[in-house]
């Protein structure tokens, strides 16, 4: 199945009820300190939000993006923490609209705002921004080297981009493959974070693998969609969350046995990207 940002874009403006309704203004892994930490969900998705912005080290006069902003969280709480200029994508149109409505009620919507676009031709001009985010977005993209070439190229001389994503640690099943490209997924391997990014113009300055932080994740966040299903249905049918719940199953066995949650932060070098 080829990833296209329509076919992509349509899902998560199917789904976006249900994230919402489950997840709050979220859609990633949550952070725990370990298996015995037993902090709510809530509390762990916010550790995950304060890590990124920590790492990003954003100042006031950077302009920052996020690609594959979801409902905009990240960017709204980087924008009220710093003060910086914020922009948000997503090809869910759904995810856009309810964005920019929650920071219009926040009243950040001068500083943090959110449009329609594709990761694989970024409108906006060279050298826009000072920094970039992407938090599991990569593995929702059909061509990484050309979204990432993209985001080199809106970035500036010396621009950070930090990234937390899954990729796969071990070789994986025709079945668990199956599955995944079911699923719209599509995961870079470990072993070659370094040189994708190489490859886009940046130089890795960090890399770390996160998965005993994110362990957790999965189980709560399905737990959380059990304890919020008369809410759904207001949305979805009882046989649509069924389904999901199942498909869900299956999904985290598969992300427990061969992959790893990732934190790259990189840097734009001078150097051009390859192919260039």
């Amino acid at each position: 199945m080829e990833l296209t940002s329509a076919l992509i874009g349509g899902s998560y403006d199917e789904l976006n009820a249900l994230f919402t309704i489950a997840f709050g203004p979220h859609i990633h892994n949550g952070y725990w300190y370990s298996r015995e930490d037993n902090s709510s969900l809530e509390v762990a998705l916010q550790r995950m939000n304060d890590l990124i912005i920590e790492k990003l080290a954003a100042h006031k006069d950077w302009p920052v993006l996020d690609v594959g902003c979801g409902g905009g969280e990240l960017m709204r709480q980087l924008a009220a923490r710093v003060g910086c200029q914020t922009v948000g994508i997503s090809n869910s149109h759904v995810q856009i609209d309810g964005a920019n409505e929650q920071a219009r009620t926040v009243n950040i919507d001068d500083l943090a705002k959110f449009q329609f676009a594709d990761a694989h031709s970024l409108p906006f001009p060279d050298a826009h921004f000072q920094a970039v985010v992407t938090i599991e977005s990569l593995c929702h993209i059909g061509d990484r080297p050309r979204a990432l070439g993209e985001i080199a190229r809106v970035l500036r001389p010396g621009g950070r981009i930090v990234v937390a994503d899954f990729s796969e640690h071990a070789p994986m099943s025709q079945d668990a493959k199956n599955l995944l490209a079911e699923n719209e997924f599509d995961f870079l391997q470990f072993d070659e974070i370094g040189k994708l990014f190489g490859d886009a113009g940046f130089e890795v300055l960090e890399s770390v693998d996160l998965s005993w932080t994110t362990a957790k994740s999965q189980d709560a966040m399905l737990e959380s969609i059990r304890l919020r299903r008369a809410e759904l249905l207001a949305h979805y049918s009882a046989e649509f969350i069924d389904a999901f719940e199942a498909n869900w199953l299956n999904l985290s066995d598969a992300f427990e046995k061969y992959l790893s949650y990732s934190l790259v932060v990189g840097q734009k070098t001078n150097r051009e990207p390859v192919g260039v």
